[in-house]
């Protein structure tokens, strides 16, 4: 009988099996292993649905009869509770909620908490954008504490934007204004347009760093520079670099995730018949640009068709919401730069409320925040697994709101 080695980590895929004279360990195949040592399914199943989409994919090859693990119902269903079960417990944090009226100026800020999201508390802006009417939050971007709030699509005729962008500790209240940006390239007279398209933490020089896209696009012809602000140094730099804009100053269209900021770009925009939706991720360790092309770009009618960018167990996910069909997807990418990566795992049909998407927050549960179009109407939380429809008790106009998730902070 010969000794082995299982690491439970690896199980899915090796294991170690070492011969009586010492000899190198060598791979065992799944028939092999399950000869061996018996396995049962349920067991292999449960090992494998713990692992991170990235590691499922690869771990494919390993025996045949995982290739099409995914489209397994049993173990979709595993995979699916184990991914959702772990923010049941959440409960140190709050919901951030920009309420957008078209009655009343300017924007409002709450609060949520509690189980039904009961509690509310209104929060003051800070001084800079206490008496503006349009502003933004960069979604699905929450870095220690801090959001990066801004005026949006912002539009100048000089060389001085004037453009307001803040970082904002909502645990400690103090805020940084980030100064103007000088633009030296553009020429004399032209309209310019600067949005900002990233914010987040660089590790390896313990920095907050915003990534800004300025266009300079009058006739016959026009530019793009990209330029990036330090925290440290107060300052902008700009980048040599080439890369797709963000598609649209909406809530749902950018992510940061361990030190790569992340938004949904355009390739080819000036021929709409033929442009494709990109995931644009840029590193901000080493400013490396990878993009991944989005191959579910419309649902069943293509003007009604919403996506937003979140995390979803240290994955990025896209969620795809068909007004038409009242119809949310779920799609987890397993790897940047792999279109054939992208994976859907949930669906969620019919849904019992018609509304525009808000945002998405993960405390006890996945719930979506949901309002309409048109007015001032009640904004409804939808809870994904429990189904459950409830209002929020406060009204706003939906394309306009924001939800986000602020982690460490509950009221």
């Amino acid at each position: 009988m010969f000794p082995f080695n299982v690491f439970l980590l690896r199980i899915s895929t090796v294991v170690l099996y070492h011969s009586k004279n010492g000899s190198k360990p060598r791979l065992l195949s799944m028939a092999l292993l399950r000869e061996k040592v018996r396995i049962p399914d349920d067991l292999i199943f449960c090992v494998l649905a713990k692992l991170s989409l990235k590691s499922l994919k690869r771990f494919e090859c390993v025996h045949k009869s995982w290739v099409n693990i995914l489209e397994n119902p049993y173990f979709l269903s595993m995979y699916r509770n184990n991914i959702t079960s772990k923010y049941d417990s959440i409960n140190n944090s709050s919901v951030l909620l920009k309420q957008f009226s078209v009655s009343e100026s300017p924007d409002k800020l709450f609060l949520l908490s509690g189980n039904a999201f009961e509690n509310k508390r209104k929060l003051d802006w800070p001084t800079p954008f206490q008496e503006e009417k349009f502003v933004f939050i960069l979604s699905s971007t929450v870095v220690h504490g801090m959001i990066c709030v801004h005026q949006g699509d912002f539009r100048a005729s000089g060389l001085e934007i004037p453009h307001k962008i803040m970082l904002w500790n909502l645990t400690t209240q103090q805020f940084q204004l980030l100064p103007s940006l000088h633009i030296e390239d553009c020429p004399l007279g032209w309209q310019i347009s600067a949005k900002v398209h990233g914010f987040g933490y660089d590790c390896l020089t313990d920095d907050y760093k915003v990534i800004q896209c300025t266009y300079y696009c009058d006739p016959p012809k026009g530019g793009i520079l990209w330029y990036i602000y330090s925290l440290r140094s107060n300052s902008w730099r700009k980048l040599d670099i080439d890369m797709p804009p963000k598609v649209l100053e909406s809530s749902g269209f950018t992510l940061y995730l361990n030190g790569v900021c992340h938004w949904w770009g355009w390739i080819s925009p000036e021929n709409w018949g033929k442009a494709q939706l990109y995931l644009v991720s840029f590193n901000l360790y080493n400013e490396v640009v990878v993009t991944t092309h989005m191959p579910f770009l419309w649902g069943k009618n293509r003007c009604y068709t919403d996506h937003y960018l979140d995390e979803l167990n240290g994955s990025i996910i896209d969620i795809k919401h068909d007004l038409d069909a009242k119809t949310i997807d779920i799609f987890v990418l397993g790897e940047l730069g792999v279109k054939e990566s992208w994976t859907k795992l949930f669906t969620f049909s019919p849904l019992p409320f018609p509304g525009v998407f808000i945002g998405v927050t993960k405390k006890r549960g996945i719930v979506v925040f949901l309002g309409y179009e048109y007015q001032d109407e009640e904004i409804t939380r939808f809870d994904l697994r429990t189904q459950v429809v409830q209002e929020v008790g406060i009204k706003g106009f939906a394309p306009y709101c924001q939800v986000e998730t602020i982690p460490g902070i509950d009221i």
